[in-house]
């Protein structure tokens, strides 16, 4: 049997035209790289989960999870998200897979330091991986050194 599986889009604006299509605005592959000092407060951030579920796959409860890691490898962690949405119904067809995609956006979202976004779903007891986007504050610059400057050969 297939377990279920899953990609997450970060991105800092979901929109929808009349048509139904989804517009993501600024999407950040593996890292977001902030250029100031911490701490920083993003006015907007989205998220766009996707998970395919295999009709044969069976469960009763699912959540979906955003977390909040300083070191990835921690079992520390802060929760964002936890969510219990309606889940599409399955399908018949033992060969077909259900699709479900569950944009939001957090609005504002403060950060004090390095940091990931770890995003996961939850199918009982099994853990989907959906994604991490690593944050991340440009190095400061170092207070310059007071030495002079070496002599060019023309001085």
């Amino acid at each position: 049997m297939s377990e279920p599986y899953g990609v997450t889009i970060f991105c800092d604006d979901i929109r929808q035209e009349m048509s139904g299509k989804h517009i993501y605005i600024g999407v950040y592959h593996s890292v977001l790289q902030i250029n100031e000092p911490p701490p920083h407060v993003l006015q907007k951030l989205s998220f766009v989960p996707t998970i395919v579920i295999p009709n044969t796959y069976d469960f009763e409860k699912f959540r979906f999870v955003l977390k909040k890691k300083v070191d990835i490898d921690e079992d520390e962690e802060e929760i964002l998200v936890d969510l219990e949405p309606p889940l599409r119904e399955r399908g018949s067809d033992p060969k077909r897979i259900r699709r479900q995609v569950l944009p939001f956006s957090l609005s504002p979202m403060e950060f004090k330091e390095n940091c990931y976004l770890v995003a996961r779903a939850y199918f009982d007891d099994f853990e989907a991986k959906l994604g991490v986007l690593a944050i991340r504050f440009r190095p400061q610059k170092t207070a310059t050194s007071s030495l002079p400057r070496p002599a060019t050969p023309d001085e």
